[in-house]
């Protein structure tokens, strides 16, 4: 048992962590050992989760070990909003309904889902608590950088 006090740890990285959602029971039930009382994100943009041979059921598993948190980066409020930012390697629109689905799998299964938006200079910031709400969701709008 380690004697360094972690709170959070935060799953995420260059590329999307949700492509080897296949470990991630396995690795949420190691941390959850290493450090029991603390909180396990996972940063994603969520719609691959339904291209992976058994994507959902390894979700699933992820939240039976330990995960507690999802962290959405959205950034958009539409499908052809969403392609732009996003650019998904599928149909944007598809994309888009998919990650729908992810916020809703992951309200269902009891995950604290944060949404994030990158303001953009035409962000909607009550249409974005407006959608985040609809989701009962918690928001977070980052500026954008260059």
């Amino acid at each position: 048992m380690s004697r360094i006090k972690v709170t959070k740890i935060k799953i995420c990285g260059y590329g999307e962590p949700i492509l080897r959602i296949d470990i991630l029971p396995e690795l949420i039930r190691f941390i959850k050992e290493m450090y029991p009382k603390s909180a396990i994100q996972l940063t994603t943009t969520g719609w691959p989760l339904y291209h992976l041979k058994g994507g959902v059921k390894y979700f699933e598993e992820s939240v039976k070990s330990g995960l507690t948190q999802i962290y959405l980066g959205l950034n958009a409020l539409n499908g052809k909003t969403y392609g732009e930012c996003v650019r998904p390697q599928i149909n944007s629109y598809e994309a888009f309904n998919q990650v729908l689905d992810f916020i809703k799998l992951s309200k269902k299964l009891n995950l604290n889902v944060i949404l994030s938006f990158v303001d953009l200079g035409s962000s909607d910031r009550k249409e974005i608590k407006r959608f985040a709400d609809k989701f009962k969701c918690e928001y977070n709008i980052r500026k954008f950088e260059k």
